[in-house]
């Protein structure tokens, strides 16, 4: 009799192993937020550590979507979580970082408030209530951009409000002279009435009424003189002193809608005054601060003249820049004025230091 044949059962086989692509994609893309720490805490080489971190964003990605092609060749292998992980939290990055590269270049109406080394805008909140009086017949297309831009404008002023109070407080912890502190406090109030008079602006163009929105922020402790000089140089005597040369040319030329007008007569006047104040600032801290000092002011300005003129908040439409908005040509003269202005002075002031 002959046996009957035996059912054959597969024998399973181990199963699968993790996607490695995913896990390294994963790896990548938390690297740079685990690096903000080091950032903090490494006292030398941190622009070296900060470049590495950036390179890991595009890297992040990159292997991200290369571990979605592999899943959806390979549905088998497990981690496919992990590769969509990977891509959108490196998305949201590279998208965090660009938002940060766009604040460190448009912080041109006022001295940048910032966290970390970072700078920060505050949020805008739309009151209830009718809305304002609007300026001007526009297109939608020019009205929609005028708001935009002077929205932007008002959050640089009402972030610059808290710059100068933390200005004010470093002074004093470094027992600065007492009429910079007190310029300081100056200039905050007058920053108050910019973020007003902007806001006002950037209400009339949009159809309701914009205020600025709840900004806290940590106590970052006093900063050193080495970062209020830098501070001093980038944000005060070239970003402020750019702000004041542009909005001077603008007012000078007579070509703008009244409440413009008015608004960038103020601030013209104002923002000169704190390019002072930052060009005094930055003496008093080559004054004190020694070797460290005068070697970071001079490695800012050499990063400065490399740097191109921000054209954000330019235009060329004759109709916007009838609002307020500058041509490209004016901002670029304002902003090798300031420049120039800057680094004068910065060579001045370390002379008498290096005698």
């Amino acid at each position: 009799m002959r046996d009957a044949p035996r059912s054959e059962t597969p024998i399973p086989g181990p199963p699968p192993d993790p996607s490695r692509l995913s896990t390294a994609a994963v790896v990548v893309t938390l690297t740079p937020l685990v690096g903000l720490f080091v950032l903090d805490i490494v006292p030398v080489g941190q622009e070296i550590v900060g470049v590495a971190l950036l390179a890991c964003l595009p890297v992040g990605l990159l292997l991200g979507i290369a571990a979605l092609i592999q899943h959806f060749r390979s549905p088998q292998l497990p981690g496919i979580g992990r590769a969509w992980f990977a891509t959108i939290a490196s998305l949201a990055q590279i998208a965090l970082v660009a938002s940060v590269v766009d604040a460190l270049r448009h912080g041109l109406h006022g001295r940048v408030l910032r966290w970390r080394g970072r700078p920060v805008l505050p949020p805008v909140r739309v009151l209830a209530g009718p809305p304002p009086p609007m300026i001007g017949a526009l297109e939608p297309a020019d009205r929609l951009a005028l708001a935009n831009h002077w929205t932007r404008v008002a959050r640089e002023e009402h972030a610059s409000i808290g710059a100068f109070v933390r200005l004010g407080a470093a002074l004093r912890h470094h027992r600065a002279p007492r009429a910079l502190i007190d310029a300081a406090a100056v200039a905050a109030r007058q920053e108050a009435d910019h973020a007003a008079r902007c806001f006002a602006l950037a209400s009339a163009y949009a159809g309701r009424s914009l205020v600025a929105g709840e900004l806290p922020l940590p106590d970052a402790g006093p900063p050193t003189l080495v970062t209020l000089a830098v501070e001093a140089l980038v944000d005060g005597c070239v970003a402020e002193g750019t702000g004041a040369a542009e909005a001077a040319a603008l007012v000078r030329a007579r070509s703008t809608v009244g409440p413009v007008h008015e608004t960038l007569a103020v601030i013209a006047r104002d923002e000169a005054e704190h390019a002072a104040l930052s060009h005094a600032v930055l003496a008093w801290c080559l004054a004190v601060g020694g070797e460290p000092v005068r070697a970071a002011v001079t490695r800012a300005a050499a990063r400065l003249i490399d740097h191109p003129a921000p054209m954000h908040g330019t235009t060329n439409s004759p109709v916007r820049r009838a609002h307020g908005m500058a041509l490209r040509f004016e901002r670029e003269a304002a902003w090798q004025a300031a420049l120039a202005s800057a680094l004068t002075r910065a060579e001045e002031f370390q002379r008498p230091c290096a005698a």
